[in-house]
């Protein structure tokens, strides 16, 4: 068994049709693959170009593995895009569909017969293959390297992260309580989500604000369901959608919510249940691990001043790291999340954001979640409009120090920024 990397783009007509159905012929004969969230990119174009090229592209990464050969796999390859659409063109000309074999293994290929070179020589050259293969591979090395994708993406400049959209169809939640109560409001939110660039949206039905009162998981799931419902039904309007995030500590809501294709369960119990990992053990779901003192969050149960709060979740992420392995977790399925306003301060929470880049040092996937919350407070009131434009600028912060996935309510409001692409 061997695993394959192959990247997708398309820049020209229905790009995230030509995307999709590329995936679905590829899986006719590598059923084991699973795709990254789409990301765009701008055109590579060399100077004198036909000025009607500069299209931006739209990319996807697939990974798996595989029992057939590289002669087999790149045959599927090249296959797939002849069934798709691809003619041959002008180099950089703009192009339907473009399938490039980026691995094999760790094997090095340099065959002209096949005219195929593994890996590709451009691999570690393009931001955007190593933002979306440490999603779905953040531990793989290509060739042997001594970085793993995820430490070669944190190494570039210009970065940019996957977007979680946050949908809380709860009456009580701190900011939107109550705004997606209805079926109607919910479905449009989804859209919104949607059309302005999520990766995931992750939907909760329970409050964890300070003072919420809980549910038991049979009250959780009966507000869930008409959502997953609801969620379901949109996909079918769009080639290619966000992906499903629950934000759930019960283990029976989680098992419930997985035939609706949960790509993540975000838990921001810290592992209270260690039965919710249960049913994504040998599964490609990745599971969101956040360090709480509570649940709901409580404003008298904070770490004391005297911890360092970075040392401190240091020692503790490596613990349930490690516990989760032992359940039968991957490394590369866990993401971490500090846990913004659950059991720390507004001052520890800051400092938490400020040297976010030391819990790199994991080597995992890393989430923040601040949107509007409270420690906000000091320095823009409860006026939500101005938390969104505090927390657009904290998100700026979060990414240029290695932050892979930001969870935010404003999507629009991220989208308007110049140096991220959101689609």
């Amino acid at each position: 068994m061997a695993y394959v990397l192959i990247s997708l783009g398309s820049n020209l007509g229905n790009r995230k049709r030509n995307i999709h159905g590329a995936f679905i012929e590829l899986q006719k004969h590598l059923p084991k693959l699973y795709q990254s969230p789409l990301i765009e990119t701008k055109a590579v174009l060399p100077r004198g170009s036909d000025p009607s090229w500069n299209h931006p592209y739209l990319n996807m990464i697939c990974y798996g593995d595989t029992d057939l050969t590289i002669s087999e796999v790149w045959k599927i390859i090249r296959s797939a895009e002849l069934i798709c659409g691809r003619t041959p063109r002008q180099k950089n000309a703009p192009r339907q569909i473009d399938i490039d074999f980026l691995s094999y293994d760790q094997l090095i290929i340099n065959d002209t017969q096949l005219d195929l070179i593994l890996p590709h020589p451009e691999i570690s050259n393009r931001a955007f293959i190593l933002r979306l293969a440490s999603w779905i591979a953040p531990q793989l090395t290509i060739n042997k390297q001594s970085q793993t994708f995820i430490e070669q993406f944190r190494g570039y400049e210009n970065k940019f992260p996957i977007w979680m959209g946050i949908l809380n169809i709860t009456p009580d939640s701190f900011s939107d309580g109550g705004n997606f109560q209805n079926l109607s409001a919910i479905k449009k939110q989804i859209k919104h989500l949607a059309d302005h660039g999520s990766h995931f949206i992750d939907i909760g039905a329970e409050s964890t604000r300070p003072g919420a009162a809980t549910l038991n998981p049979e009250n959780e799931w009966k507000r869930l369901e008409p959502a997953l419902k609801a969620f379901q039904s949109i996909s079918l309007d769009y080639d290619i959608f966000p992906g499903l995030s629950i934000d759930s500590y019960h283990a029976q809501v989680i098992s419930n919510a997985l035939p609706y294709g949960v790509q993540i369960i975000n838990d921001v119990s810290g592992l209270s249940d260690e039965s919710i990992v249960f049913d994504i053990v040998d599964t490609n779901i990745k599971y969101v691990l956040m360090h709480s003192l509570s649940i709901p969050a409580d404003k008298k149960l904070i770490l004391t001043e005297s911890v360092d709060p970075i040392a401190y979740l240091d020692e503790w992420f490596s613990k349930k790291i490690n516990r989760l392995i032992q359940l039968g977790l991957r490394h590369d399925q866990i993401i971490i999340d500090p846990g913004i306003g659950f059991g720390k301060g507004p001052k520890q929470s800051f400092e938490i954001i400020s040297r976010i880049a030391e819990l790199k040092e994991l080597n995992c996937l890393l989430m923040v979640g601040h949107s509007r919350k409270s420690f906000l407070a000091d320095v823009c009131g409860n006026d939500m409009n101005k938390r969104d434009i505090e927390t657009v600028n904290i998100s700026n912060k979060l990414i240029a120090n290695g932050v892979d996935i930001v969870r935010i309510h404003n999507m629009q409001k991220h989208a308007e920024h110049p140096n991220w692409s959101l689609k």
